[in-house]
């Protein structure tokens, strides 16, 4: 056996340390267990977006940026949250100047500077928005370079070669027999043929009887004791019938037959009775067990269902109520347009509630009523793809918004459908930005008689008082705009 040494490719993780300065969303649960008064309460911090700015990082300036410093650099705050993540980045190096944006994982953050605004409380939460100096670590797998040492037999490496071990002596040299004895054969075939009929035979009857016994268990008592009848009466037919045949071919009577067999053969039928009975009373106790214990199950599982079901309808209803209580305040703003605020307020309702339509369709209007047009589109366009039902609403609402960008046509369109949905609104709009418009579409000759005539030449309109106009137009009424979908 011989060894060489080879190149492997191994995978390895690599931390690349980054510090800047952060800015975080963060939402907290109120921690009951370090809440002692109405006075102190302490909140469980859970950061789940944020961006790094001017940062520095390992690769550009290794001197300030590396492990020795992220050990001596003192945290002010011991998060819980191990890393953080769907944060926010620039480029990191000239390398990935192509990119817009990055999405980081800093883990093990350490923070200091912390300054904490726009903190919303409500109930046992609390959401806001954070700035800090952070300093932690980036994780990426990269391949490196290992040189090893493999057996050149069997290409394994040296702690896993199985080639030194120590070769098993063959049997002559365990038995030291000389070379000198000789052998005679020996015919075993009859022995091993009895054998193996005996093996089979035996095989069967532990066959047969397993068989027959696992049958019993799996029926009902009654199947039981009418098939058991029914065999005990066909196989007591056939035995009688048997040993009277006997009897007369040995000229002995009923007697001796009671004395020296029968009494042998009852005997040998009440043990079987007696085990039937006692088969066909286990398996009745077992089937009724298994089923009560199905039962039980199935209404544990019911309970189960029914109490999840509550917990899910409980949580959905106090979402639901948080959801509308920013709603409510978004309202307020709202009617004293204070729109910034409204903003945040419906931003909170989703959050918590992302199926509040209401709210939706609400910051679409804000939107709309802050002149971002584009935005409140976009709104109206995801609630559309939610529910049916702002349908008429969300058409005229788009169509008002196109019309102020100046999309005309598209705007009808969208005016138009919410028209067909017997909006009323929409449809004073669409009869006022897309009447009825008349276009000739022929001449025909007019006779003075108010008549019209085919004829172009003389004779024309002779029994009508003559002709009065030889090109008189004909007008059709249609939309300004055509609706095209």
């Amino acid at each position: 056996m011989g060894t060489k040494r080879v190149k492997i490719w191994k995978k390895i993780e690599r931390k690349t340390y980054i510090k800047g300065s952060f800015v975080g969303k963060y939402r907290g649960n109120i921690d009951v267990t370090k809440s002692e008064s109405n006075y102190e309460k302490y909140y469980d911090i859970e950061v789940y977006e944020g961006e790094i700015y001017d940062f520095e990082i390992e690769k550009n300036n290794p001197s300030k940026i590396n492990e020795k410093k992220y050990t001596a650099f003192k945290s002010e705050y011991n998060f819980l949250q191990k890393r953080f993540e769907n944060i926010k980045s620039k480029p990191l190096n000239q390398f990935t100047k192509d990119f817009d944006e990055f999405k980081l994982k800093i883990h093990y953050p350490k923070v200091k500077n912390i300054q904490i605004s726009k903190v919303i409380k409500n109930g046992k939460q609390t959401f806001g928005t954070f700035n800090c100096i952070v300093f932690g670590y980036l994780v990426d797998i990269i391949e490196v370079e290992e040189e090893i040492e493999i057996c050149t037999d069997c290409n394994f490496p040296i702690d896993d070669c199985s080639c030194l071990l120590p070769e098993i002596p063959s049997v002559n040299e365990r038995l030291d027999i000389p070379h000198n004895v000789q052998f005679s054969e020996i015919d075993t075939s009859n022995d091993i043929k009895t054998e193996n009929e005996g093996c089979l035979y035996a095989i069967k009857i532990i066959g047969w009887i397993t068989f027959i016994i696992v049958g019993l268990l799996s029926f009902p008592i009654t199947t039981i004791i009418i098939l058991f009848f029914v065999l005990m009466v066909m196989g007591l037919y056939k035995y009688f019938n048997w040993q009277h045949k006997k009897l007369q071919l040995y000229n002995n009577g009923w007697s001796v037959f009671y004395k020296k067999e029968l009494i042998k053969i009852l005997k040998i039928i009440a043990t079987i009775i007696i085990l039937v009975i006692g088969i066909g009373y286990y398996n009745y106790v077992y089937y009724k067990h298994q089923e009560n214990e199905r039962i039980k199950k199935e209404e544990i599982k019911a309970v189960q269902k029914r109490f999840e079901a509550e917990q899910k309808r409980k949580e959905l209803q106090v979402k639901k109520d948080k959801s509308q209580y920013y709603l409510d305040q978004a309202n307020k703003n709202f009617d004293r347009k204070r729109y910034k605020q409204t903003i945040a307020n419906l931003d909170s309702s989703l959050l918590i509630f992302p199926d509040n339509y209401k709210a939706l369709f609400k910051k679409g209007m804000v939107l709309k009523r802050r002149k971002k047009y584009t935005q409140a589109i976009e709104v109206f366009n995801q609630l559309s793809n939610k529910t049916n039902q702002y349908k008429s609403e969300i058409y005229l609402e788009k169509g008002r918004c196109l019309l102020k960008l100046g999309k005309k046509e598209k705007a009808i369109v969208q005016i138009y459908q919410s028209a067909q949905l017997n909006n009323v609104e929409a449809k004073k709009i669409y009869e006022r930005i897309n009447p009825f418009i008349k276009e000739i579409i022929g001449y025909v000759t007019r006779c003075c008689d108010g008549t019209t005539s085919s004829a172009t030449g003389r004779g024309a309109c002779s029994h009508h008082g003559g002709v009065c106009n030889w090109n008189d137009p004909i007008y059709s009424k249609r939309r300004k705009y055509q609706v095209k979908f």
